[in-house]
């Protein structure tokens, strides 16, 4: 009797890229230019443990955290938080699965960039998907106008 073939499983790529985030703050407004895409929320949503995606989080957030380190954010009550893909192929992709990506946001708020991901504190909108370099842009415009949220 001979065993089955040993089923190879490949562990999802979650590491961030080696190449720094370009950062642009302008009166009211920053530009944030990551050189990838975020990783799918069909890919982080397999892993079946929280620790297990901490573990795959914690490398985007440390990274990011330090790339955006050492500059004055400009402060409003709210915020609107634009994101643009370039799309480097033509590969069908769910778009809503790029932006379910929690350490992206979270490290807007732990950076100082934003004082809360509420939704009373922020607009979430998707800026535009265009074909070109695999990138990610975040464009935070703070508000002076109050939201419909607001009660």
């Amino acid at each position: 009797m001979t065993l089955p073939k040993e089923v190879k499983t490949r562990k999802p790529r979650f590491e961030p890229p080696k190449t720094s985030v370009l950062v642009k703050v302008q009166p009211g407004i920053v530009t944030l230019v990551l050189p990838c895409l975020p990783p799918s929320k069909n890919k982080w949503l397999r892993l079946h443990w929280r620790s297990q995606q901490y573990r795959y989080f914690e490398p985007w957030r440390r990274w990011f955290l330090d790339q955006t380190r050492g500059y004055e954010y400009p402060r409003f009550e709210r915020y609107r938080v634009a994101v643009s893909f370039g799309i480097p192929d033509r590969r069908r992709r769910d778009i809503q699965n790029l932006l379910a990506f929690p350490p992206l946001f979270d490290s807007l708020v732990e950076a100082g960039i934003i004082p809360d991901d509420s939704r009373k504190t922020v607009d979430l909108v998707l800026d535009e998907v265009y074909e070109g370099q695999a990138e990610t842009i975040i464009r935070v415009v703070g508000e002076l106008k109050p939201s419909i949220f607001d009660s």
